[in-house]
């Protein structure tokens, strides 16, 4: 599932300690650019967590692949390669499109700027304030478990952090990465403070606005060390019989 930032798809540790973390994409192409800004900010959502895996039990040491037998539109291929994500075929065994790292931070800026704007095209609504109203009022009169429905759950926090992130323009608020998971996003403003929107959007997406804000997590806590995984399957790109989490990826 492409939108399932939640969860690692595979895990596949190599003899020499290291790991290849394989991210799927069943979308086509056409699918891929319908909204190029959400397609770019959880592409780089997803590649990110992928690293941070690695860096909590492999000692960073391997690589993530983006696995998809589409032809990747452009924007997406510097965005994944910009995170540090080859472009894997289908299976994730041939890397088609080589990684080449740097700042994701002005694209990912720009993409949650264009992304606000998209949802204020789809209301019809172009008064930013009252665009926020419209989309949290929805998405609490009918909350989205990410379980059930990943695509809509995580489509849902992004449009609401959106629209935040441009009010916070009006204070000069700027989009940055971060090394949290599921969502390495925040606004940070010129007097160095950081705000987390994304957490505010999940808690109104999930219903569950009482709870207390999810704490920030720097790297995944629990990821099942490649000791404990039997011998590396042949790769075929048959699904694992389990779905992984972000927190805890099967190893293949």
């Amino acid at each position: 599932m492409w939108a399932r930032l939640h969860k690692l798809d595979k895990v596949r540790p190599q003899p020499n300690g290291s790991a290849i973390v394989i991210i799927e994409d069943e979308r086509t192409a056409g699918n891929m650019q319908r909204v190029p800004s959400l397609s770019t900010l959880v592409a780089i959502a997803r590649v990110l967590s992928g690293f941070r895996a690695l860096d909590a039990k492999f000692g960073g040491k391997g690589e993530v692949r983006y696995a998809t037998w589409a032809n990747v539109p452009s924007f997406l291929q510097e965005a994944i390669s910009r995170a540090g994500g080859s472009i894997a075929s289908g299976d994730g065994a041939t890397v088609r499109i080589p990684a080449s790292r740097a700042s994701v931070e002005a694209t990912i800026d720009v993409a949650f700027a264009e992304l606000a704007s998209h949802v204020r095209g789809v209301l019809g609504i172009s008064d930013l304030d009252k665009a926020l109203e419209k989309v949290e009022a929805q998405r609490r009169a009918s909350p989205t478990d990410k379980d059930a429905n990943p695509e809509r759950y995580w489509t849902s926090v992004l449009e609401i952090a959106a629209l935040a992130g441009e009010q916070a323009r009006r204070k000069n608020g700027r989009w940055i990465d971060t090394k949290e998971m599921p969502l390495p996003f925040a606004l940070r403003f010129p007097d160095g403070a950081i705000a987390r929107p994304t957490h505010v959007a999940e808690k109104i997406v999930s219903g569950k606005e009482d709870e207390p804000a999810p704490v920030a997590d720097e790297a995944p806590a629990d990821v099942r060390p490649p000791e404990a995984a039997a011998v590396e399957e042949p790769l075929t790109g048959v699904p694992p019989a389990e779905e992984p989490s972000a927190e805890e990826p099967p190893a293949e």
